[in-house]
């Protein structure tokens, strides 16, 4: 059997934090139909670069070693059933078309044979509708799903067909929100880390909406939301919050400790409040919590420095 041997170039650029500093190159104008990749180095993590027209279904099966897989800069047309994960050993993939001029739909085929996947991130471009089966995921046990920028706008239960049995991490950003139902992460049990982030029209949450979550960290920077902050009343275990650049018009002290009692970081500027009140609620929250750390510290040196503290 004939294999293409890659050589691969080594440099450094702008990459998720579960990426290493340095991620091995491969660089893949065009794939064949046969014979498969074969890397000239054993390397744990890849990011494969400028794929065009299809991914075939055995494109990955020789690359025995990697476990973290990247691609980007593609302008992937499509996807044969079981492609993406026919490395054997895979356990994160990161699949970006961001800068494909027409994505193909994702579909549930396309993720055959990724029962060992643990992490998946999927990212989109913005401006161009793209799309995905309702039942895309159905059948993984992933531990971490994020996606950017697809057009969801309601978000629903049964989102995607995720199962809520093994996920613990759940990143949704750029996704055109503008209403959550209630039951969203019903069944979630072991979720501990939910980042719901850039969606200007998502207005509101339900009061219900963490029921029976165990959540360490919330993530909701950058939406246009205004809390009364009863809608955190069921994340007693929750550790850290971003509400960051809302629209948020108060900040109450005695609600905020009598729901988030753990609560040990808090970026709360940007929001609708004058820098003068911002600092009155940190300091009302400073005597409720033994300690607590604001680390948008830097916003108070803004104010200070333009004077709004009026």
């Amino acid at each position: 059997m004939k294999f293409i041997f890659m050589i691969l170039v080594i440099t450094s650029g702008e990459s998720r934090t579960l990426w290493e500093p340095e991620v091995p190159k491969l660089l893949v104008p065009m794939l064949q139909k046969s014979p498969p990749l074969q890397l000239n180095q054993s390397y744990h993590q890849l990011e494969i670069v400028d794929i065009s027209g299809t991914v075939f279904s055995h494109s990955f099966s020789q690359l025995y070693n990697v476990t973290e897989l990247r691609i980007t800069h593609s302008e992937i047309r499509k996807i044969e059933s079981g492609a993406l994960c026919s490395p054997p050993n895979l356990t994160i993939l990161e699949l970006d078309l961001s800068m494909n001029s027409a994505p193909p739909q994702l579909t549930q085929n396309m993720f055959k044979n990724c029962e060992k996947l643990d992490e998946l991130f999927l990212k989109f471009d913005y401006n161009t509708p793209s799309t995905i089966e309702e039942n895309a995921l159905e059948g993984l046990s992933l531990k971490v799903f994020g996606v950017d920028s697809l057009e969801v706008r309601h978000l629903r239960k049964n989102f995607l067909k995720l199962n809520p049995k093994n996920l613990r991490k759940l990143f949704l950003s750029h996704i055109h929100l503008t209403s959550i139902d209630s039951d969203v992460f019903d069944g979630f049990s072991k979720l501990e880390e939910v980042e719901i982030v850039h969606n200007p029209e998502l207005t509101q949450l339900s009061v219900d909406l963490f029921k029976n979550t165990r959540l360490k960290r919330l993530i909701l920077r950058d939406n246009g939301l205004d809390l009364t902050w009863d809608e955190l009343k069921n994340l007693t275990f929750l550790e850290e919050l971003d509400v960051f650049d809302n629209q948020i018009k108060y900040f109450n002290a005695t609600k905020i400790h009598t729901n988030l009692p753990n609560l040990k970081k808090f970026f709360m500027e940007l929001n609708l409040q004058s820098c003068k009140t911002v600092e009155i609620s940190k300091k009302e929250l400073k005597e409720k919590y033994h300690s607590i750390e604001f680390p948008d510290e830097h916003f108070s040196q803004f104010c200070e420095s333009k004077n709004l503290h009026l």
